[in-house]
């Protein structure tokens, strides 16, 4: 529903106040058209103030500013900005707990070796040594001896030389060889012959050299036979047969009986 107000027109002009037609009956008029009505009056002022002296109006002075109102409801967000300029880096932050040890590597490949250092002073000159032994030709310590064992017994023959530089000893037997498998001869220079045999009976030389000479010995080895085994009758005519050839007997015989 539209409401109603009185409203009494204003006098636009001076001449239209001294026309006759002064008294104007009262009229009903709507609010909108009372404020298009306040509006023509004011624009009607504005242009008989601003039209004086045909100069423009000036502002006047700057009023009070009034009361600030109450803040209005917060709109809603804006699109979203572009992205600005990286900043600097920030400080470092504090060190942080030493981890766990970790596996050991292999082992890398050695370096080139470096430069040679410069040489050291010399050392303090050693007491004198004890003279060197002269060197000499060898010669015997301890001769072999005439030696009698039993059949199967163990012979020994020594032979001990000395000289500079320390002479080798070599042993043989005479028109024979050494028993095969049974002799050594120890670092010493003796013979050892093991479980002789009467074909072990003989003379033996020992030699003693080395670079400056040598030097020779012998000695007799005896074997004695058993005289009651089975091979007894044997060895008695191994015996015989050596008789016969120191004492040069033809035609010895001899019967066991």
């Amino acid at each position: 529903m539209t409401s109603v107000i009185y409203f009494q027109a204003p006098q636009v002009s001076r001449e239209k106040r001294a026309s006759p037609d002064s008294s104007q009956p009262k009229s009903l008029i709507t609010a909108s058209e009372v404020k298009l009505l306040i509006k023509q009056e004011l624009r009607l002022l504005q242009n008989q103030i601003c039209a004086k002296d045909e100069t423009l109006c000036r502002s006047g002075q700057k009023g009070n500013s009034g009361r600030r109102g109450r803040p209005g409801i917060r709109g809603r967000p804006g699109p979203r900005g572009r992205q600005g300029p990286e900043g600097p880096p920030g400080k470092h932050g504090p060190i942080g707990p030493q981890g766990a040890m970790g596996i050991k590597g292999e082992l890398g490949v050695p370096g080139d070796p470096g430069p040679a250092g410069p040489r050291g002073p010399p050392g303090v000159k050693g007491a004198k040594g004890e003279p060197g032994l002269s060197i000499s030709a060898p010669f015997l310590l301890q001769l072999p001896v005439r030696t009698t064992v039993n059949e199967s017994q163990t012979a020994i023959l020594k032979c001990v030389a000395h000289g500079n530089p320390p002479p080798k000893v070599t042993w043989s037997k005479l028109n024979s060889s050494l028993p095969v498998g049974r002799h050594v001869v120890e670092s010493r220079g003796a013979l050892i012959v093991k479980d002789v045999r009467p074909g072990d009976d003989g003379v033996y030389s020992c030699r003693a050299g080395n670079l400056l000479g040598s030097v020779n010995a012998t000695a007799k080895l005896t074997v004695q036979c058993k005289l009651f085994h089975k091979n007894a009758q044997m060895c008695q005519y191994y015996v015989l047969d050596i008789l016969k050839f120191l004492y040069k007997i033809p035609n010895y015989q001899t019967k066991i009986e």
